[in-house]
């Protein structure tokens, strides 16, 4: 049955922890989150149902570092590079069905187009992806190419620039990273506006660049942290230090349907 019972309009607060908003909270999702936590109602009264306290006497705050010397600095500038395509000439009016009918061939990137205007502005260049470089277009189906031939006006060679904005985390990282690196460090946790990472230690020497590449990808995330030491405390909290972003530890988050507010390195959370 449900732990706590109110309105949307009252205020908990856990500890730590601040409840703003929600209808209830169920035994396990509590036990899930906050076993070990205290809860101060000033007003029990307020709400049906059992109500649990416990002892703050034995809480811990856990270490924080927030150490950012690091001998390796993210230079954006050398992800500048030039990228050599081939593009379909073709009338303006005819841009939809090329983008239909050529849609397994054609350039593909997230935030960027695949059709241009031509230098004279009279035509549109329906890019093809890099891996066609056969002007003949061999590649297509002969229906295509023979479409093309009749009613298009030729193919062009196109080069499109690229720069840090255009790259995926793992494209970033891959290219600042040592190649021999067994695994990408891109994945982690996300509470809030904070993403948590556990880096492996070949990692490490990395850490700060690897970090700004998460804030840099994720609008969402304002803070990168990592964990640098082992769970110690009664209450599950671990050491951290900060990778990148701003030092700001409170988060706010929602979870069946309730609004909490909390500090993520005195609070152990578990978003799953």
């Amino acid at each position: 049955g449900p732990l706590l019972l109110c309105s949307q309009s009252l205020l908990l607060n856990f500890s730590n922890v601040t409840v703003r908003s929600f209808e209830h909270i169920s035994r396990p999702f509590f036990d899930r989150h906050y076993r070990s936590l205290a809860i101060h109602l000033s007003t029990p009264s307020q709400f049906s149902g059992p109500v649990r306290h416990f002892s703050t006497a034995k809480f811990r705050r856990p270490k924080m570092s927030t150490a950012t010397a690091s001998p390796i600095v993210l230079d954006r500038s050398q992800f500048n590079t030039e990228v050599s395509f081939l593009a379909l000439k073709v009338k303006p009016s005819k841009c939809s069905h090329y983008l239909s009918a050529w849609k397994n061939f054609l350039f593909k990137r997230p935030k960027m187009k695949s059709i241009y205007n031509s230098a004279d502005n009279e035509y549109r260049l329906v890019v093809l992806d890099e891996q066609y470089q056969d002007a003949t277009l061999s590649f297509a189906p002969a229906a295509l190419r023979e479409e093309h031939l009749a009613e298009g006006h030729g193919v062009e060679p196109f080069v499109m620039k690229f720069g840090y904005e255009h790259l995926t985390v793992e494209e970033v990282l891959r290219k600042v990273l040592p190649a021999d690196m067994a695994e990408i460090p891109s994945s982690f946790e996300q509470a809030g506006h904070i993403a948590h990472m556990n880096l492996r230690d070949e990692a490490l020497p990395y850490k700060h660049i690897i970090g700004q590449v998460i804030v840099d990808k994720n609008p969402a995330i304002r803070t990168v942290v990592n964990k640098i030491g082992q769970i110690e405390t009664e209450f599950r909290t671990f050491p951290l230090e900060v990778l990148a972003g701003d030092n700001d530890m409170v988060v706010t988050l929602k979870e069946s349907n309730a609004m909490f507010t909390f500090n993520f390195a005195e609070v152990y959370w578990n978003s799953r």
